[in-house]
């Protein structure tokens, strides 16, 4: 689960303009990791030792295939505000029927 969180930081400093709008949802799942944690405190110990061999061993394969995923990700950033493009069209001609139809009753 670290190694995951470790991998977004690293993807969201690459992607910094379309990061700002996935980093809004990421922030409060951030915050909810440390909480549960902090609770159990005999599951802290364990982890402890196995946090740090985890990032360590994730972070030497991240540095250098940061360099390689880089470049894909530049194609994606039009990608991101496509998505949303998507659902924008079908919801705008669905807006004027409503009210067309509403239209054509009064007259």
């Amino acid at each position: 689960m670290i190694a995951a969180i470790a991998l977004r930081l690293a993807l969201a400093a690459l992607i910094v303009m379309p990061a700002a709008a996935v980093v809004a949802p990421a922030p409060p799942a951030v915050a909810s990791a440390p909480g549960p944690v902090d609770d159990p405190d005999n599951l802290d110990p364990p982890l402890d030792p196995g946090v740090p061999a985890d990032v360590g061993g994730a972070a030497e394969p991240a540095a250098p295939a940061d360099s390689e995923p880089r470049a894909p990700h530049l194609p994606s950033l039009p990608d991101v505000p496509s998505a949303p493009h998507v659902p924008t069209e079908p919801h705008v001609p669905h807006v004027p029927h409503a009210p067309g139809h509403h239209h054509s009753h009064h007259h």
